[in-house]
Parts: C-alpha cells; structure tokens; sequence
C-alpha cells in the first residue's frame, strides 16, 4: 500500500506512517539509490517496505490514560 501518493495534502512525497503498529512488523526492506520505477514515482532516493506477520504468538494488551 503505497503511503506517499500524490494525492496527499502533505506534500509530495512524505510517508505518513502514523497508523504502523511497530508490534505487527515482521520483516523491514530498504534500499536506497536514485530511482525504483517498480517502487512507485516517490522512489527518488530510495524505498523502504514493511511485511506485517501473519498472526500473534502472544496477545498483548495495553492500557494507556492521559492527564
């Protein structure tokens, strides 16, 4: 799933990853250099992507509270 698309108000090219739940990564793949025509038109200086798991071995609540 693409995360830099045109389309965004932010500005072309930046990756809003704010809805990545670091707990359901299993594996992370980069590269970098000066253009992936097969990782999309933000591609310039490189790539990263993320392969979520499968399933949990483990559940892991977590409750949090503000002021």
């Amino acid at each position: 799933m693409p995360v830099n698309i045109v389309s965004h108000a932010h500005g072309q090219g930046y990756a809003d990853l704010h809805f990545v739940i670091p707990e359901l990564i299993d594996k992370v793949n980069f590269n970098k250099g000066p253009y992936f025509a097969d990782k999309g038109n933000f591609a310039t200086a490189g790539f990263v992507e993320f392969r979520t798991k499968d399933y949990l071995e483990y559940n892991f609540p977590k409750v949090e509270s503000g002021q």
